[in-house]
């Protein structure tokens, strides 16, 4: 039997109430982990070791202090340093109490205190970016500083700098990190084996179905990304189909009728 090997890691902990086929960042989480799982990599939660950490007010700010003085930037008020604080003592508490190998991986890129606490106490960190947060569409301020672009997206960067590997979703995030000097590596998504044979039984039927996630909300600006590319697919839709009478395609889902003016009659 192979040896397996045992990491650390740092992600959200995903929501899986979200039904059948959940959204984005749990799917790709999903495949993420059976990669991981087929390659005898068994990964152990910095936030599952911590949980049970407790944390009072001074506590909080000498450790948001010896976060500032290594070198870590935040605001500087009340709320801030009580982020800080908290998230560096979970952090170091995990990467003390591990025994194991000295690796880290990394799915959230925002999460810049693992990213950061890792290096200095020496581990190796893969990261696992889902999406870049600073190069979402609109004012995305740096979540520590409140810095505006380009700034938020140059420590984005530089914390990916200093990673040892990262595997991207696309090719694009491959070529925009390789061009600022990162290592970085193609891994596309793809749905894991019990999902895949849904979609393909989907696929048989000649029937094309376009799920929203039920976290989308096309009303809401943060969502706009989301909202312009569903247009823009139902629109590639609409030609596809234009002059056929043997597919037709389903479109369901949350706050799914906001798109009906954009869809022909055979969706």
């Amino acid at each position: 039997m192979n040896k397996i090997l045992t990491v650390l890691r740092a992600s959200k902990l995903m929501d899986n109430s979200l039904g059948e086929y959940g959204y984005g960042g749990l799917n790709r989480t999903f495949q993420l982990e059976t990669i991981w799982r087929k390659k005898n990599i068994e990964t152990i939660h910095i936030d599952e070791i911590s949980r049970a950490i407790s944390t009072n007010r001074i506590q909080r700010i000498l450790s948001a202090l010896l976060l500032w003085l290594n070198g870590f930037r935040f605001a500087i008020n009340k709320w801030m340093i009580g982020q800080c604080g908290q998230r560096s003592l979970i952090v170091l508490n995990a990467l003390k109490s591990y025994k194991g190998v000295k690796i880290l991986f990394l799915e959230d890129t925002y999460d810049f205190i693992s990213f950061f606490l890792a290096k200095k106490m020496g581990y190796k960190t893969v990261a696992f970016p889902h999406n870049f947060e600073t190069l979402m569409p609109g004012p995305v301020n740096d979540f520590f500083t409140n810095k505006p672009w380009p700034y938020n997206v140059m420590e984005e960067l530089k914390h990916l700098r200093n990673c040892d590997a990262v595997f991207c979703i696309s090719r694009e995030e491959q070529w925009w990190l390789r061009a600022n000097g990162i290592p970085a590596y193609y891994l596309p998504y793809f749905p894991i084996d019990e999902k895949m044979k849904g979609l393909l039984a989907i696929r048989k039927r000649e029937l094309i179905r376009l799920f929203l996630k039920r976290s989308f909300n096309p009303c809401q600006k943060n969502h706009r990304h989301t909202r312009d590319g569903t247009i823009k697919l139902i629109q590639i839709l609409n030609r596809l189909i234009d002059g056929r009478n043997d597919i037709r395609i389903l479109i369901g889902g949350y706050e799914s009728e906001f798109f009906e003016t954009f869809i022909s009659s055979k969706i």
